[in-house]
């Protein structure tokens, strides 16, 4: 990796520069960043959520001192004896603004009693475990975990999610799509069984902090996540599963994920990562990695954008190891604005034996002018598909419409012919020279620069403006 000798020496522009090697032409020109949904940029968005206090601090705080459960009673936790205030019983006293947490000593499993089935949420509290690894709350394959109809401030931490089961969002399930907040949490192990959300479930805004969704399954959209509005930091998404589309997670509204992972996750329909259908959102994406997903049958291995008129930003990220019928990186749909700066778009692969789905790196649809595509510093490069272009491809069924593509100071390879590349400082090469997805540093894995990268001090002169333009992704 880069060692810096000054605090600004870590802006090298392709990903994954060998040490003591810089991808710089020039030293960098900053702008000023890119605004995220709701008009906070990502560094903003972070120190928000990070700083914001929790939705309990002013109310009244409930302190469970067992791990057992049964039926609710208030009482057990508005006049404590010792020994007594269960989970439940503690969820039964709350009102708007309560704050549920567990005594010193008090870790271990809280198995859910069959008899009573879900733990129903009415009210925007924050439940605080005292850790993910020191804490799980299993249902044991009975029902689900937690019911919610809390409103948007309702916020968990410090907690395992598991063993929870029902028709949509198998750990999670906010009926009344005020959205929440998970920090620091683990949702592993849970089903729908009827629907979509395998985790968590809610048509509402959803934002995950240090928080990890795994091993979930449904066989609706999102195996993992399925949500409207998703908001992500230094989180992860793997070997999730479903059916449908979005294996990791299915997003409804606008995307903003940064030092994040999608890994491991898969669908029979589209997106293996991550799938959104909508118009006139924003998807922003910085600073992650999308790794070994897949979309069976369908587009978009590691992400799949659909819908028109969405404003697409995928910065300082790593996209390898994704499959798909079409398009097995990443797979936008026409009439968008999109824009990658500075990513790594190699090792994925397209399955389609029909060269009008092609496209192992990025697949274009084809039946209406995309608005922009435009790549600075990005390499797409070192992908395969078993018909047609390797690295991006264009075109399905319909009528087609020229597209062209804006590239500058980029590494590009196998490019279908009917897409016209225009710009300068471009290399065209299939053979990109990156080293395997490895921890380079950072929060999430890269793909490293050989000596001999044909990307190497092939960067541009001046970074795109959006938050983080001042480090590459690690």
């Amino acid at each position: 990796m880069l060692v810096a000798k000054g605090a600004e020496d870590q802006r090298h522009l392709l990903r994954g520069v060998p040490l003591g090697m810089s991808l710089r032409k020039n030293s960098l020109v900053l702008g000023s960043s890119l605004s995220l949904a709701g008009g906070a940029t990502g560094a903003s968005l972070l120190a928000m959520l990070l700083a914001a206090s929790p939705a309990g601090a002013v109310g009244t705080t409930y302190t469970v001192d067992t791990l057992a459960d049964g039926a609710a009673n208030a009482a057990d936790c508005t006049t404590p004896v010792s020994g007594s205030c269960s989970l439940r019983d503690a969820i039964a006293a709350v009102t708007t603004g309560d704050t549920v947490v567990f005594a010193s000593g008090v870790t271990g499993t809280i198995n859910i009693d069959p008899a009573e089935g879900e733990i129903e949420i009415n009210w925007p509290i924050l439940l605080q475990g005292p850790g993910a690894d020191l804490l799980t709350v299993n249902d044991g394959g009975n029902s689900r975990v937690f019911y919610l109809c809390a409103g948007p401030s309702m916020e968990f931490q410090g907690l395992t999610i598991t063993g929870g089961s029902a028709g949509k969002g198998g750990g999670l399930y906010d009926e009344c799509s005020d959205g929440f907040t998970l920090r620091d949490v683990v949702v592993t192990g849970n089903e729908a069984t009827d629907s979509g959300g395998g985790a968590l479930y809610s048509a509402g805004s959803v934002t995950l902090i240090n928080t990890v969704i795994s091993n979930n399954t449904a066989p609706g959209d999102g195996g993992g996540v399925m949500s409207g509005d998703l908001t992500m930091m230094n989180s992860t998404i793997s070997g999730n599963s479903t059916n449908g589309g979005g294996g990791g997670a299915r997003a409804a509204g606008s995307i903003a994920v940064s030092s994040s992972t999608f890994d491991g996750n898969s669908a029979g329909n589209c997106g293996g990562g991550l799938y959104t259908r909508i118009a006139g959102g924003t998807v922003t994406i910085t600073d992650s990695t999308f790794s070994n997903n897949a979309a069976v049958d369908c587009y978009g291995g590691g992400i799949d954008i659909d819908g028109r008129n969405n404003t697409v930003v995928i910065a300082n990220t790593t996209i390898t190891g994704n499959s798909a019928s079409t398009g097995g990186g990443i797979h936008f749909d026409a009439g968008n604005d999109v824009s990658l700066f500075m990513n790594t778009i190699s090792g994925n692969s397209s399955a389609s034996t029909d060269a009008l789905y092609s496209g192992g790196g990025i697949h274009l649809s084809g039946d209406e002018p995309l608005v922009t595509l435009t790549l600075v510093g990005t390499i797409v490069s070192g992908n395969s598909a078993a018909a047609g272009p390797t690295d991006i491809g264009f075109g399905d069924a319909g009528t087609y419409i020229e597209h062209s593509i804006s590239a500058n100071d980029s590494l590009i390879g196998d490019v279908d012919s009917r897409l016209t590349v225009t710009g300068s400082g471009n290399v065209m090469s299939t053979t990109p020279g990156l080293g395997a997805l490895a921890d380079n540093g950072g929060p999430t894995k890269t793909m490293a620069l050989l000596p001999t990268s044909a990307g190497v001090d092939a960067g541009p002169s001046v970074v795109p403006a959006f938050t983080g333009n001042s480090f590459d992704q690690r």
